[in-house]
């Protein structure tokens, strides 16, 4: 009984101690450039990015969970978003506006491409479902605003600093809040502006939940994300590249596989550690990508082997029994044995030896 009771009160510490309620939100512009950087910080480790395209709207491109909710995203005009939680500050119902409702967010990003813009629509609603979250939104002219519940506060400068407290009531959500005094310090000592900087601020600003990062070149419409708090290693894309390459949900870990550390490339690590990522979709039907980091130096080879075996520890399928070179490498496995068959529902192991390494992940395809 004492063991149990000493269980709920650490965890109980661990909740009231560190809040799993963060994520830095920055806009930084001059008359040549506008960057959106922002950390997504929350417990959940599996995330993607996904593209959203219609005729007649403006394409988008998003981040965020599993459930395709976006928690960030920009379009190809240059507007972009974040999320950031709040306590809960009810907002006060007003009868004579509609009702914010479904993914207006959405609404917005397909149909609009400026902030002006999306303060006309916000307050052309009433706002009672944004008790507990704020919106922060940039365009590529620079401008930005912080959409509160009940009050939009509007930037006046180069930058602007989001996190978790409201701008108009500080003492609600956490202030003095340290990412925000981090990045507003270095914002204030700022040199040049590049998106290298705006790295760095995230960097300094980021916690061991934060679970990607991405920076907007708002005016080049370009994305650079990063994955679970290492800024070393990063994948850049045009907006169109996004929208030509990514035509279903991507795990970020998926898309950050390819990467590689820049560096010289006559001595260059292409990867930081042996690991076997993964796989996405997972769940699956009928295929499945599945990733792998092999380290060393350009032309480096390591003996690999890629099998799938059921949960009985049977095998199912081969993929891979070569020598490979240094690198990130990425495979697919169609639901099939050796023999071609299709095989049923169920978990799967897919087993990765590298040298004297084994690596495990457990897979589930669903028909």
């Amino acid at each position: 009984m004492k063991y149990s009771v000493l269980i709920i009160l650490i965890l109980l510490f661990t909740l009231v101690s560190e809040p799993i309620q963060a994520c830095t939100g920055v806009l930084a512009s001059d008359s040549t450039q506008a960057y959106f950087g922002n950390n997504e910080d929350w417990s959940d480790p599996i995330t993607y990015i996904w593209t959203q395209s219609e005729t007649g709207a403006y394409d988008r491109v998003y981040v965020g969970y599993g459930n395709f909710w976006p928690q960030g995203g920009m379009n190809e005009r240059g507007l972009c978003f974040d999320g950031f939680a709040t306590v809960n500050n009810p907002v006060a119902p007003d009868t004579s506006l509609p009702e914010l409702s479904g993914n207006y967010v959405d609404v917005m990003l397909s149909s609009f491409s400026t902030v002006t813009e999306v303060a006309d629509y916000l307050l052309a609603h009433s706002r009672t479902t944004m008790a507990d979250y704020q919106l922060f939104f940039a365009d590529s002219s620079g401008n930005s605003l912080i959409a509160e519940g009940d009050s939009l506060v509007w930037i006046d400068g180069d930058w602007q600093v989001c996190t978790n407290f409201y701008h108009t009531e500080p003492e609600l959500g956490g202030w003095p809040c340290w990412r925000y005094q981090t990045a507003v310090q270095m914002l204030e000592s700022m040199d040049q502006l590049d998106s290298d900087y705006i790295r760095d601020i995230l960097d300094a600003c980021h916690v061991y939940y934060t679970q990607y990062s991405n920076i907007f070149d708002l005016r080049q419409k370009t994305l650079r994300m990063f994955h679970q708090g290492d800024y070393s290693v990063d994948v850049q894309l045009s907006f169109d590249q996004i929208m030509q390459e990514i035509t279903a949900p991507m795990r970020i870990s998926e898309l950050l596989s390819t990467a590689s550390v820049e560096d010289d490339p006559t001595d260059a690590t292409l990867s930081k550690s042996l690991g076997l990522l993964q796989n996405y979709p997972n769940p699956f039907n009928p295929s499945t990508k599945i990733a792998f980091d092999l380290p060393g130096n350009v032309g480096d080879r390591l003996d690999v082997s890629l099998v799938i075996f059921d949960i009985m520890g049977r095998r199912v399928r081969g993929l891979i029994d070569s020598g490979l070179e240094a690198g990130s490498h990425r495979v697919q496995w169609d639901g099939r044995n050796d023999r071609g068959e299709p095989v049923p529902s169920g978990i799967y192991l897919c087993t990765m030896k590298a040298g004297d390494e084994k690596f495990t992940k457990k897979m589930a395809l669903v028909k």
